[in-house]
């Protein structure tokens, strides 16, 4: 939180005696936690320190860019948020200018939505550009803006722009900037589990722009997500509780802020101060309700089916507790271990290799995605934010 969001409202011998008090903790705590929101807290984000020293370095660096890629959730927005509110701040010397594409956007719009406040020789600069721009023209306008400032072109969601002409253009025109530097940076970010699920086969984007990878949220970067909130409305937490609401965000902050709140104004509706294991559990009920409705039919998809004996509900919640490498991958072999404890008994491969097959076939999503070769195939989940909801609905 900011300002006067920051403040603690209540002094550290708050008692709460009426059921008013109980209310303004509660709305306290709705301000707090976030679910929605992407997180602008610069010291929550203390594992992206490396990220964020990378993309200072393009800044700075004559001709460079960059693309911040990864899976949905993980605080792709929240990093560019974190470098343009807090990190680049009030710079007389540089100037974020960040937009939102949308599935709507063209090449021209997405440009002229940057080019939008300034103007060249008394004209606007998205006039100058006009609807239907090619690479080079935007490279020329851009020479138009003041020169004493660094600007740094912030293209967050670009992985919702569509078509593979949008991203060809994008291509050419990063490459421009980069073979003649002028006082612009483009940094790019999208969700895809690569460079190449951005933008496709183009050779100019791996040689001209740092590629930086956003990995899903340590359980020691998650845990102060709670914990602090908790602090500001001078509460506590059994510490098995924390520890559930780390483990079942599987990474994602998103799903802290959710937890977090709900089990919190679960113990505040029961004028308690102290979140339970019972809190947590309505927290868990209710933030099923919550979740996102598109997540849900998903979830369903893949674990249907017409056998009552059918066991796609447990291969896939043992694929969401599976150890995953440091791209959310994980292999057959690892889906064992969680697998034997679901079912009571040890198992191999052979018991559910259909399943994670069937699982990244169309009529199951699919909620997989298969990569590498024979006999070496890695699975990740196709919506990362499946994973925490397979968690959540793992009790019957």
């Amino acid at each position: 939180m900011q300002g006067s969001e920051s403040q603690d409202l209540f002094g550290h011998d708050f008692i709460p005696t009426s059921d008013e008090d109980w209310l303004l903790l509660d709305a306290r705590a709705q301000q707090l936690f976030r679910p929605t929101a992407p997180i602008d807290e610069q010291r929550l984000f203390v594992g992206r320190i490396n990220q964020i020293g990378q993309l200072l370095e393009v800044i700075y660096q004559a001709g460079a860019h960059a693309i911040v890629y990864g899976e949905r959730g993980v605080g792709k927005t929240s990093l560019a948020n974190i470098l343009d509110q807090k990190v680049i701040g009030d710079s007389t010397t540089i100037k974020a200018l960040k937009i939102t594409c949308t599935r709507g956007d063209t090449f021209g719009s997405v440009w002229r939505n940057v080019f939008f406040d300034f103007e060249h020789e008394g004209r606007s600069m998205s006039d100058v550009l006009g609807t239907d721009p090619q690479p080079f023209a935007v490279y020329k306008v851009a020479q138009g803006l003041p020169q004493r400032t660094q600007f740094l072109v912030i293209l967050d969601e670009f992985d919702r722009l569509e078509g593979d002409e949008i991203k060809v253009m994008m291509a050419d025109t990063i490459k421009y900037f980069s073979d003649n530097p002028i006082n612009v940076t483009i940094l790019v970010v999208g969700v895809g589990g690569s460079v190449e699920a951005l933008f496709g086969k183009h050779p100019s984007i791996q040689r001209c722009c740092t590629q930086i990878r956003m990995p899903r949220m340590k359980p020691s970067e998650l845990r102060p997500i709670f914990t602090e909130r908790l602090a500001k409305l001078h509460m506590t937490a059994e510490n098995e509780v924390i520890d559930n609401i780390v483990k079942l965000s599987q990474g994602l902050p998103g799903y802290t802020h959710l937890l977090g709140m709900l089990a919190v104004r679960a113990a505040l509706a029961e004028q308690s101060k102290r979140v339970q294991l019972k809190h947590l559990d309505l927290a868990v009920a209710s933030a099923l309700d919550k979740s996102d409705e598109s997540t849900r039919r998903d979830y369903y998809k893949a674990i249907q089916s017409t056998k009552p004996d059918n066991k796609y509900k447990e291969v896939l919640l043992a694929c969401a507790m599976t150890e995953k490498n440091a791209l959310g991958q994980f292999s057959a072999t690892a889906v064992c271990e969680p697998y034997s404890r679901i079912v009571g008994k040890d198992v191999g491969i052979e018991h559910f290799a259909r399943h994670l097959n069937a699982f990244c076939q169309q009529d199951r999503g699919p909620v997989l995605v298969k990569v590498g070769k024979p006999k070496r195939f890695l699975y990740h989940f196709h919506n990362p934010l499946l994973e925490p909801l397979v968690m959540l609905l793992r009790k019957p």
